[in-house]
């Protein structure tokens, strides 16, 4: 931006009182500008889309004015770590006494009371089983071919790892993050196991073929969800950009990875249309695929709403704050739908929806004002279904919750390197955030995979059951 020419002390004399006006008029706009382009560099999570972990610089929390007690404060329940069941418990351990330490007056089976109970766990001390497969060969008599002795059918040619040892190291690698390294200093470390990382990324591999078939089996199913939550990130392969698409509900999180952030994704894996809803934020994809039962996140128009009460001119301020101020009436009465009269609970919702429809069409409004009101004036009832469906909530929540860890196995990993490893990535987290959600053992179904893998059985499903 140029900037203006100020009239020092000694020229101002020289200008007239227009002139003087006219800078002063300049100077009044570049300010304006130069505030908006601020209020623009300061957005962050709080007030626009952006993700928490872009708010880089952030303000120091305020220190506390009390001195605060470490550890649990007065008056807060306790917690204690509730005893395995009886039929986890390995083995049983009894203590008793012969006599009383003080007194040394003999105690028998009569002074005996409830025990106090103690339980723990620990690592047998030889942690893997090592075991010598022999094949013995033999030559046929008859048509001279070398024979050998088959291999039980669990048992993979060549293969170092069990199938729970195989499991482990790729619950491993996609829960826990760890790279190839970290898991060969595991390996050589606890388990006395000597592997390169060439081997462990050979074993990851051939584990996922294994998670295909339920997999494809969750990919048929989604188009026929009643709602769904969708959320995409970034992802890099090998230095390419790369998008990865998040698919969830309450019961199951499906992962795709794309070369596209488009609709066409969308039309991939939904079809044409999508008879259910979408509850989604604004971004262009979802728009030009929207259906007619969309439902757009409220909590990101809210950040752009609350944007607006950023920017240095009072027109976009106090419309932003008239918005926010009907936003929160109206979540404050979707809360307590519930509890309180339908009657009155509609009353109140209506008196809200007409108070929007006012700010909404009003007239004149400033640039950024007036792009939010036109927002909500086309995507109304795509904003406000679910008011009329209590199944469908406001907020994407959800869908940001299921890619969050995917985010942060992006960041660890730093990406994938070939096809093969975007198909294991999207599996693998498909198989974690599932499991996850249905309060199922993410290892143990990794273990089902490969057993069913190995032996032709049918595969663990992960489709959610419902009572």
């Amino acid at each position: 931006m140029p900037s203006i020419p100020v009239p020092t002390a000694k020229t101002v004399e020289n200008f007239t009182k227009l002139e003087l006006f006219a800078i002063i008029q300049k100077l009044q706009e570049q300010i304006t500008q130069l505030q908006a382009e601020v209020a623009a560099l300061r957005k962050n999570s709080s007030t626009s889309s952006k993700p928490p972990s872009s708010d880089i610089v952030k303000p120091p929390k305020p220190k506390s004015s009390g001195a605060g007690a470490p550890g649990g404060q007065k008056g807060h329940p306790g917690f204690f770590r509730k005893l395995f069941p009886a039929e986890r418990v390995d083995e049983i351990k009894d203590y008793r006494l012969s006599e009383c330490p003080e007194c040394k007056i003999p105690l028998g089976p009569e002074h005996q009371t409830e025990p106090w109970i103690q339980q723990t766990a620990e690592l047998p001390e030889k942690l893997i089983h090592r075991t010598e497969h022999r094949r013995f060969g033999y030559r046929c008599p008859q048509c001279r071919r070398q024979l050998y002795a088959p291999l039980p059918t669990a048992l993979e040619q060549g293969e170092l790892f069990g199938p729970r040892l195989q499991s482990l190291v790729v619950y491993m690698k996609g829960a826990l993050h760890g790279s190839y390294t970290s898991l060969q200093e595991f390996m050589g470390e606890v388990f006395e196991l000597q592997v390169s990382r060439s081997m462990l990324c050979d074993s990851v591999r051939a584990v996922s073929p294994s998670l295909a078939p339920p997999y494809k089996e969750l990919e048929k199913a989604i188009a026929d969800q009643p709602r769904l939550h969708i959320d995409e990130t970034g992802h890099k392969d090998n230095g390419r950009r790369y998008w990865i698409w998040a698919f969830c509900t309450r019961l199951f999180g499906f992962f795709t990875v794309e070369a596209s952030r488009g609709s066409q994704v969308l039309k991939k894996v939904l079809g044409e249309t999508f008879k259910g809803t979408l509850i989604t934020d604004f971004f262009s994809a979802y728009t030009k695929y929207a259906n007619a039962f969309q439902q757009f996140c409220l909590a990101h128009l809210v950040r752009d709403i609350k944007f607006l009460t950023t920017l240095p001119d009072t027109a976009n301020q106090q419309f932003g704050i008239r918005l926010l101020r009907q936003f929160k009436r109206l979540f404050y009465f979707w809360h307590l739908r519930r509890t309180m009269p339908q009657e009155q609970y509609s009353r109140a919702l209506s008196v809200i929806q007409r108070n929007l429809r006012a700010l909404v069409c009003e007239k004149k409004l400033p640039r950024k004002s007036q792009n939010i009101a036109n927002r909500l004036d086309k995507h109304w009832s795509s904003y406000l279904r679910f008011l009329t469906d209590p199944l469908i909530q406001p907020t994407n929540n959800l869908a940001e919750q299921t890619i969050r860890t995917v985010v942060i196995d992006r960041k660890i990993t730093q990406g994938t390197r070939s096809e093969w490893g975007r198909q294991w990535s999207a599996r693998i987290w498909t198989v974690l955030a599932t499991c996850r959600k249905q309060k199922r053992s993410s290892w143990q179904f990794i273990q089902q995979c490969v057993l069913a893998h190995r032996l032709g059985t049918p595969y663990p499903s992960l489709l959610p059951v419902t009572a």
